[in-house]
Order: structure tokens, then sequence, then C-alpha cells
């Protein structure tokens, strides 16, 4: 429950305690939630803490003199205490300050984030792109992802969008833990919306097969069930597609999107509405597995699910993972490149931390843009009105492609 006074002490507390003298809260990462998600208007702030007893809070203001102060709902499992808050009725483009915890336990530092534009209203956007951040060779600690981390710390995106397998082990929880600990210092300023990789889910046959492991509903906070969701920031509606463990359901029957399927009849729906908004320039969807891809990580029988939405509805920019290098494709419409303002650019984001994979690709006729060497990397895309920059940098923030879409 907020109030709407100050609270004396909280505000003297962190007054006294400064910047971090306990850092007792960890992992603090922002995301939009609910069934009815406003950026413009709401977040959702969540952590990990080891106090079981006390309350927790978030404080926030738009100056540390004004502070108000929201309780924390709290959820305890193997000695792990998991906080959230869910901040609503915000002021639009609006920076807000804000810090979590308790006297008692001890407070993170300020962080801040910044709330979208309303709906519709001109303003440049940045949005980071990661993906694949996976603890496999070479990242056992998140060694390289670390490094990306840092370099879209200095982007100042305002949220990011991974592509899935952020851990290579979703059933390990001390994964899911060391990975928000190394990317707090993004995700605690910029909301982190994720869609889950094969590695994230239960990817063995049975009952649970394609479901997330019980530490992705303890840990984060996304709209509707956290798997196939939307979202509208300033004139972008972003669709979440949830691909599951395409390359298995596709083998033996069970992906989740086909025609008569709830997924499917959601996406369409959702689409449907997006373009005929007057206020949504642009329709950008993600997923873990790529429609068009190189090799074996392309599964025609997505490709086919997915592809006749996004070209009925004009999607104009699809970002995946999965694949350890980065793609860009040519428009694509009707499975044929294509020069019109019509196609979709369908975009493999690479990886932002798990090995680095094998290359090829210049042969297919949608291929624009394929790695010549392997390579970590990570993207920022800027949309302003009726242009979008897509620009793809190495672990070096050296500047490998740039994609500009204008609307006519």
């Amino acid at each position: 429950m907020i109030s709407k006074n100050h609270n004396l002490l909280l505000t003297l507390a962190l007054t006294i305690l400064g910047g971090g003298a306990y850092a007792q809260p960890d992992q603090v990462h922002l995301s939009w939630s609910g069934d009815k998600v406003n950026p413009a208007s709401s977040m959702t702030i969540s952590w990990v803490s080891k106090g079981l007893q006390n309350q927790e809070y978030v404080v926030y203001g738009t100056a540390t003199s004004a502070f108000t102060t929201v309780k924390a709902k709290k959820t305890i499992s193997e000695g792990t205490s998991f906080q959230k808050v869910l901040l609503n009725n915000l002021k639009p483009s609006t920076t807000y300050i804000y810090r979590c915890g308790s006297i008692e336990d001890g407070w993170s530092e300020n962080y801040s984030f910044k709330t979208a534009p309303l709906s519709g209203k001109r303003q440049i956007v940045k949005v980071g792109v990661w993906g694949d951040t996976q603890n496999n060779d070479s990242n056992e600690q998140f060694e390289k992802t670390t490094l990306i981390i840092n370099h879209l710390v200095l982007l100042k995106p305002d949220f990011t969008l991974h592509m899935g397998d952020m851990v290579e082990n979703g059933s390990i929880t001390p994964y899911w833990l060391r990975f928000l600990t190394v990317s707090q210092p993004l995700n605690a300023i910029a909301p982190m919306m994720q869609t889950l990789g094969n590695h994230d889910i239960e990817n063995r046959l049975g009952e649970n097969f394609q479901k997330p492991f019980s530490s992705f509903g303890q840990l984060f906070s996304l709209p509707l069930d956290g798997l196939d969701y939307s979202f509208d920031y300033g004139n972008t509606h972003f669709v979440c597609i949830f691909s599951g463990f395409a390359k298995t359901a596709s083998d033996k029957g069970l992906l989740r999107y086909n025609p008569t399927s709830k997924e499917y009849l959601w996406l369409e729906k959702d689409l449907s509405k997006a373009r005929s908004n007057p206020k949504t320039q642009w329709i950008v969807a993600y997923t873990h597995y790529p429609l068009y891809a190189y090799g074996v990580s392309g599964v025609q029988q997505w490709k086919e699910a997915i592809s006749p939405l996004f070209d009925k509805f004009h999607v104009d920019l699809c970002l995946s993972g999965h694949r350890h290098v980065y793609e860009r494709h040519y428009p694509v419409y009707a499975g044929i490149r294509t020069t019109e303002d019509k196609g979709t650019v369908y975009i493999t984001n690479g990886t932002a931390g798990g090995s680095p994979q094998g290359l090829g690709g210049k042969e297919m006729p949608t291929m624009a843009f394929t790695s010549t060497e392997k390579m970590y990397n990570y993207a920022l895309m800027t949309i302003d009105a009726k242009k979008l920059t897509y620009e793809v940098f190495d672990q070096n923030a050296k500047k490998i492609d740039e994609l500009i879409i204008v609307k006519n």
C-alpha cells in the first residue's frame, strides 16, 4: 500500500546510510507486469534478499527529498526472500529515483528509471537488445556477459529486450541469481523484457515439457503469464512470442503455435489491434527461435506457423536469438526477399555470452548480413517517429552493422 505521507524514519535512515552501507538487497531489476501494461504510468521493481523476517520497501520519488514508501510483497523459498513492488500512477516521460530494502537489513544504492511517453507521442526511444547470455564455455561466471552489460549501461537504453537462454540450465536457481547479480547495473536502470529460450525451460518430453522452472515465477514479473505478451511504448508495439523448444516440439507435433492454438489466436488478435491503432507506427516482435536462420537453427514449421501473421499485419522487425551468430535478412514477404514497404526484417542477434557458433549463410537469398568471424555482440535500436535505426556492436563496442528503416 502506498503512503502519501513521507516516512520520516525511512528518509532519515536513507540519509544516514548514504549510497549503500549495507548493499543487502541484490539482483535488483525492473520490468513491466500485469494484465494491462502501461509503461508510461507503472513500473515493477524486484530484488532478492537474505532478510526473512523484516518487512522490506521501495522508496521512490522525483527527488530524494520527497520519497514515497511502498511495502514489498515477499515470497520465501530455499532460505531466500524474493521481493516485488508494483508502482502505479506514475507520470509519463518522468525520471524517478528509487532504492529498496529496509532499515533493519540495509538498503540498495539509489537507482533511477524514466517512464515511457504517452502512447503515440513522439520521443526518441533507445532499446538495448541482447540474448543467449547462458553461462557455458568461456562464460562460466558470465565474464563475457559482464563486458556486454558494461557497454549497454553506457548507451543508457530506456529498456532492453532479452532474446532468451539467459542461463545454461534453468533448473539451477543459483544460475539465475548469478545472472541477475552481474546484470544488476543494467537491469536496475532499464526494464528487462525477456522471452524464454530452450535452456530456460523444461526441455525433456513429459508433463512439464516447455514449461518455465519455478524460479522464473519467483524472480521475474512480466505481463500476462510472462510467456506471450505485448506492450506499447510511445509509437511502437512490442510483442513477445514464446517459441518453447521449437525444434523438438515441431518434430513431436507439440509446437505451441498453430492456426487453432490459443497462442496463435491471441497473437492474431494482438497484431490486428496494434495495426489498426492509428497511434502505432511500428510493430517489433521478439522470440527465441529465429524464423529465418542458416543451418539447423531454422525450424520450418515454426516459420510456417508465424510468418503468415507477420505478413498479414506488416510486422516491421522480428528479433531472435538461439543461433550464436549475428544475422540480418532483407525484408521478407511470403517467403521471398522484397524491396517493397511491406516486408519484415528478420534479425538473429547472436550471443551476449554463450559460446559463439559456426558461420555461414551468405548463399541464402534473403541474407543481407552475416558475421565473417565468431563474436559476441549486442545491439541498440533507436526509434524516432518514422525512422528506426538498428546498430550492432561486438564485445569491444565496435560497430559491425547498421540498419535504417524509414516509413513513408
